[in-house]
């Protein structure tokens, strides 16, 4: 029985300074929860470029902060990964990015399962979803 992606704990929250260097941080985090469930380095791969593409939407000047939460769940033979991306920060610079940024567009419709761009309340959230089909090697092994 699969559960709602809401009801779990499996939930990580980083809060970093607007700045590229610090995605670091994110990536490094993503590379070790997915290298616990022996997912293979492309997958691993895939998955810190739509992290860094989507990231990159939001990141505008040093002062801002963005938020950048990881959910996960175990779906049978499939790991459902959910990143959420928020930015409190709204300004013209965030909105020049957007209309500027056809391709990292295109490139996170093509990489995620689901990929939307929300603006609530003078806030924005860049949410992704993406469904690691595990290999027949890791799932022999669990």
């Amino acid at each position: 029985m699969l559960r709602d992606i809401k009801n779990i704990n499996n939930i990580i929250v980083l809060k970093i300074p607007s700045k590229e260097n610090f995605l670091i941080i994110p990536r490094l985090t993503i590379s070790g929860l997915l290298s616990e469930y022996d997912i293979n380095i492309e997958k691993i791969e895939d998955i810190k470029l739509i992290l860094n593409e989507a990231a990159s939407l939001l990141l505008t000047t040093p002062t801002n902060d963005i938020e950048i939460i990881l959910k996960w769940e175990e779906l049978g033979k499939n790991l459902k990964l959910i990143i959420q991306i928020i930015s409190k920060d709204i300004d013209k610079i965030i909105l020049n990015n957007l209309m500027k940024s056809g391709l990292r567009i295109h490139i996170l419709n093509y990489l995620c399962d689901k990929f939307s761009i929300d603006n609530k309340e003078n806030i924005f959230f860049i949410n992704l979803e993406k469904v690691i089909e595990l290999d027949e090697l890791e799932k022999d092994s669990s």
